[in-house]
């Protein structure tokens, strides 16, 4: 194996990277973030004053989201800090000075004089910014990334937001930055160069819909998967959903997509689950009158109820809370119950067997009603009526 020399170099074109990072956190990183770490931080020390996540993934050849999701993975490792104002995110860059102990460079070198961290993870010991408060101590340099292209620069002390964290929804999801990334007709086709998978799906959306993708609608079916973070089965459910339900509209596809994602609904079993208590329940809810929304535990309990022990259909159960409101003012379940005790035990299977027994109590209304109208005329044939009339 041959021996590897060095020539001297220019340091005034170089970047300096610390050893704990080489071999450390490096090695254990996968190569893409090392690829952002690496280009952001360089960017950053130049202070380059037009940066941006969509200049990093265009330089790297990696989309925007996947720039994030190394950014994020850095900040998970505490190599990074991130805050967010409005469209900004602050970077501060931590400098890790511990020795690694793989390296025996380290144990040997016993000259070598290593800062140590203070408790806020903050570096002390080294001028790392260039700027020291007088004993020693340096901040970590901090500067704005912007995710829609405003400058990155250098930020002095205190200037920098106080800390907003991305929201993640798990270690393996990317982050949901609060405004959606703007892909770019350019950035799709390379994904698509890049993921079978993905061509794969876009033509049975295609197929779906009956009609070729166009350009907008791509990038919306593109952020379902890369922003929305659903699996490619459940995009295609969703699309099929909404386009059985008569909504073809991509806009209202996206509107899905969101409530979908928002409720940690990623897979086509929980999708499926979520649309059958749309089907089940949303019905009987609307007939109680009761706005748009889940049903509460004791409302699904009770309509499950009235479902699956008493066996009565959604129509049957819709039409009692029906006549609830109806007779109430309001949505009582206690009341409904009560009507469906009765159906239950008067062996009601069908709309039908309702419309029966309305008819039997509007029979069973006249008959006592005749009853009390001969009753009246008797008394008033009774010699005892003047009696009782002129008392």
């Amino acid at each position: 194996m041959p021996a590897l020399y060095f020539d001297d170099i220019d340091f005034n074109f170089t970047v300096p990277v610390s050893d704990h990072f080489i071999l450390c956190d490096m090695p254990k990183a996968p190569s893409t973030f090392v690829k952002v770490y690496l280009y952001v931080y360089r960017s950053f020390y130049r202070k380059d004053p037009d940066f941006s996540t969509a200049k990093v993934g265009q330089a790297l050849s990696m989309m925007e989201s996947e720039v994030m999701e190394a950014l994020n993975y850095w900040k998970s490792v505490g190599l990074i800090f991130m805050h967010q104002d409005g469209e900004q995110l602050w970077i501060s860059f931590t400098h890790p000075f511990s020795a690694p102990e793989s390296d025996p460079a380290y144990a040997s070198s016993a000259s070598r004089s290593l800062p140590s961290k203070s408790a806020s993870g903050r570096t002390t010991g080294a001028n790392f910014s260039g700027s020291s408060d007088g004993n020693g101590t340096s901040n970590a340099r901090s500067g704005r990334l912007s995710a829609s292209g405003a400058g990155f620069g250098s930020a002095g002390a205190g200037s920098a937001p106080s800390d907003v964290f991305l929201p993640t929804r798990g270690a393996s999801k990317v982050i949901r930055m609060e405004t959606m990334p703007t892909y770019s007709n350019e950035e799709i086709r390379l994904y698509l160069k890049k993921s079978d998978s993905l061509r794969t799906l876009f033509a049975e959306v295609a197929a779906i819909m009956g009609e070729p993708l166009s350009s907008p609608n791509m990038i919306k079916v593109f952020s379902f998967y890369d922003y929305y973070r659903l699996e490619q089965d459940t995009i295609l459910f969703l699309v099929r959903y909404c386009v059985e339900n008569g909504k073809r509209d991509f806009r209202y596809m996206e509107k899905v997509a969101m409530d979908w994602s928002d409720r940690g609904i990623t897979t086509v079993h929980d999708a499926q689950a979520y649309v059958q208590t749309f089907k089940v329940y949303m019905p009987i809810l609307k007939a109680f009158k009761i706005p748009y929304r889940e049903p509460f535990d004791y409302e699904k309990e009770a309509i499950d109820r009235w479902l699956y022990t008493y066996g009565f259909s959604p129509e049957l159960v819709a039409e009692a809370a029906t006549r609830t409101v109806n007779a109430t003012g309001k949505s009582s379940f206690q009341y409904a119950e009560g009507i469906m005790k009765n159906w239950y035990a008067r062996g009601v299977k069908t709309m039908e067997d309702v419309a029966a027994l309305d008819r039997e109590h509007e029979r069973n209304a006249e008959t006592a009603g005749a009853g009390n109208a001969t009753t009246s005329r008797n008394l008033k044939k009774s010699p005892f009526f003047d009696i009782l009339k002129n008392e």
